[in-house]
């Protein structure tokens, strides 16, 4: 009796062992404040309410800050298992799988405060020398559209160092990236800077999920599942306005 008691014992220690145990799902991010970066509270509100939803479906979580192409290539190549905020294109859904959204943005123009730009299509912009980032989806019909003059570079500060200098005429960038980069490097240009009224697109960011990993679809389903209960339970909410945002 005292044997088998043991061996009762040690099975049960080794279920709560086990059931305690939580997969890793190795990520990949960037430096793009408000929504990520590492000198934020919990790395910025888009990776606390990722890490949140995917800890709901039993998964932790593992971080890493990379530039965004090279992101985007480790996930496509499954030696990471996703990365985040991305957004949807056609062109990726042939790679990634994608979850339900974590948050979303005005892409907008930025310019020089001075300067008189009016843009109503994108015939409109011809004229002018556009600043973008290497790997991102802006909208379709911009990032398709040829007959503009783009120049590209590595991340988001540098094309508004670029605007600033005069080197650039507009900057594509998400409308509260822009502004948090401009007030944290450059405060001088708070009000030398402003963006066009007309948007792009209004776009959703998810995390996305290398087509290689035998386990993607449960990753993206435990998201899904873990961001639900978030926003029905209000933490969703709670989590946005820690970081000074609203849903």
């Amino acid at each position: 009796m005292k044997k088998r008691l043991c061996l009762l014992s040690a099975g049960l220690i080794s279920c709560m062992v086990f059931q305690g145990h939580a997969e890793t799902v190795k990520l990949a991010t960037l430096e793009w404040e408000p929504y990520v970066g590492k000198s934020l509270a919990a790395n910025g509100f888009t990776a606390e309410l990722t890490t949140e939803a995917l800890k709901r479906g039993g998964y932790d979580v593992e971080l890493t800050f990379l530039p965004w192409k090279r992101a985007l290539s480790m996930v496509e190549s499954g030696k990471l298992d996703g990365c985040f905020p991305s957004y949807w294109s056609k062109d990726r859904e042939e790679t990634f799988l994608f979850t339900d959204k974590i948050a979303s943005g005005e892409i907008v123009l930025f310019k020089s405060a001075g300067k008189s730009i009016t843009f109503n299509t994108l015939d409109d912009l011809k004229p002018y020398t556009i600043g973008v980032v290497q790997g991102y989806v802006n909208s379709p019909e911009f990032d398709a559209a040829a007959f503009l003059t783009k120049q590209e570079v590595t991340e988001d500060l540098l094309n508004f160092q670029k605007l600033k200098a005069g080197r650039l005429d507009l900057v594509v960038a998400d409308k509260y990236v822009g502004m948090a980069l401009i007030q944290k490097n450059m405060p001088e240009m708070a009000d030398k800077i402003d963006f066009l009224p007309k948007a792009l697109q209004e776009k959703a960011v998810h995390l996305c999920v290398s087509k290689k990993m035998a386990n993607g679809a449960d990753i993206v389903a435990a998201f899904n599942k873990g961001m639900k209960e978030l926003i029905a339970d209000g933490t969703y909410d709670k989590i946005l306005e820690k970081h000074g945002f609203k849903k």
